[in-house]
């Protein structure tokens, strides 16, 4: 069995995008959904996001959550991304993100608390869906 804080588990990047597919809807089920339909992208990182060590972002503009499957390194990192740019996704970003980020900067800003705060939830979402996944996959 894959334990979840290990690094650099062996997942290819199907077992990944099946993982963060999972989670999101676990995060639907468990946070809530909006009307406006979200995209999940699991995608090699580019140089930046490589540089930067960026794990995944959202992007508010056309609800589309990016993973990058190269640099999420265990199945922890895959859960609390998702979990954390599910926030986002549920946030209103477009009308309040710059406004606060101005007032608040990026570790205080209260999107980004809340989004930080929720990704302790990845134990509960590792328990009710990914860890009966990797068991039934043989992982």
């Amino acid at each position: 069995m894959i334990n979840p804080l290990h690094n650099s588990v062996n997942l290819s990047t199907y077992r990944k995008r099946v993982i963060a597919e999972k989670t999101v809807e676990w995060c639907k089920a468990n946070l809530g959904t909006k009307r406006s339909k979200l995209t999940l992208k699991v995608r090699k990182a580019n140089a930046l996001a490589l540089k930067e060590n960026e794990v995944g972002h959202f992007k508010y503009w056309n609800n589309e959550m990016v993973l990058n499957h190269d640099v999420c390194k265990s199945v922890r990192m895959i859960l609390t991304t998702v979990i954390h740019e599910y926030t986002h996704y549920l946030q209103p970003m477009r009308q309040k993100y710059v406004e606060l980020y101005e007032k608040h900067g990026y570790w205080k800003h209260p999107f980004e608390v809340a989004a930080r705060s929720n990704e302790k939830l990845w134990t509960k979402c590792y328990e009710d869906v990914v860890k009966p996944y990797l068991i039934k996959s043989g992982l």
